[in-house]
């Protein structure tokens, strides 16, 4: 399977070239892991899907929102933080970001959950 390509994949270049890198496709964005967590999701559609989402226990979000003031609560995945590409400075701030995380910054990313297994089972007819 091939990578899905993105419109901000320029700036994650370096986590790329990491050994535990994955990306997969998520509800028309791109979901980005290492280590086996997922670490960011990238979105480039409408607002408020539009920039960097990053998947963070709620724990973390006083500490993360203090250093890294250009992050906000997403409006609508409350647990995750957002950095929306229409933000001032979005490229800088995003670089930081990625470089927090480079360095395995624990406050970033979250076990993926399982996904419900369905069988299909079609009825015996008598």
């Amino acid at each position: 399977m091939t990578e899905p390509a993105h419109s901000l994949d320029y700036l994650i270049e370096d986590l790329m070239e990491l050994d535990s890198y994955l990306a997969k496709r998520m509800f028309g964005c791109k979901a980005v892991y290492l280590h086996g967590l997922m670490i960011l999701v990238m979105a480039d559609s409408e607002a408020p899907w539009r920039g960097l989402l990053f998947p963070v226990d709620f724990a973390d979000h006083e500490s993360l929102l203090t250093e890294f003031d250009c992050l906000q609560k997403h409006p609508i995945l409350k647990k995750w933080l957002h950095l929306s590409c229409d933000s001032e400075n979005f490229e800088v701030n995003a670089q930081q970001l990625i470089r927090a995380i480079k360095r395995a910054d624990p406050r970033f990313g979250i076990t993926p959950k399982e996904r419900a297994k369905t069988k299909n089972k079609k009825k015996k007819s008598k």
